[in-house]
């Protein structure tokens, strides 16, 4: 609880505000300055769109980023958490051998001590180039399975109009 889930809404949160903002500066560029003022409330006004492309490389390049900002608090309760847990297998196997860590606090700060703040961020690297192409695929294709149930869905609101006005006009006749 204490590192899953900060980890999981800074991982959450931060997709959005990077799919926001990356999304408004692509259409800023494109049009001049001007989607701010065009997205400002205006609901007569066509608001422009992004080509499938950008957005498949919005999406990406969010969830990368999602990723990465995550991974502040995820890498370290792993290093803890595997620490201790290697830890305890090792002690197993020695008879006599004295824990060095006695619970998760304990650990966090013995780790800083010793090894400073890149001891708790060991790994990063490697949990970003194994995580990040993951996070990056799961929102770019979550982005666009929401996209085909909502166009779907409006297919299928649609037809049951139809079917509908067509029973309507039947009762009338």
């Amino acid at each position: 609880i204490i590192g899953g889930t900060p980890g999981t809404v800074l991982y959450l949160t931060g997709y959005a505000a990077f799919r926001d903002s990356i999304s408004s500066a692509v259409l800023n560029r494109q049009h001049g300055g001007e989607y701010a003022a065009m997205s400002s409330g205006e609901e007569n006004v066509t608001k422009p769109s992004l080509s499938q492309g950008q957005e498949f490389m919005i999406h990406f390049a969010s969830g990368m980023l999602a990723e990465a900002l995550a991974c502040i608090i995820y890498v370290p309760v792993d290093v803890v958490k595997e620490r201790m847990q290697v830890q305890r297998l090792s002690n197993l196997s020695i008879q006599g051998a004295s824990q060095n860590y006695h619970g998760s606090w304990d650990a966090l700060q013995k780790i800083i001590k010793t090894e400073g703040t890149r001891g708790i961020y060991k790994g990063y690297a490697a949990t970003l180039a194994s995580f990040g192409p993951f996070s990056a695929l799961y929102f770019m294709f979550y982005e666009r399975c929401k996209l085909w149930s909502t166009e779907y869905l409006y297919r299928q609101s649609q037809e049951t109009d139809t079917q509908n006005n067509e029973r309507s006009a039947k009762r009338v006749e």
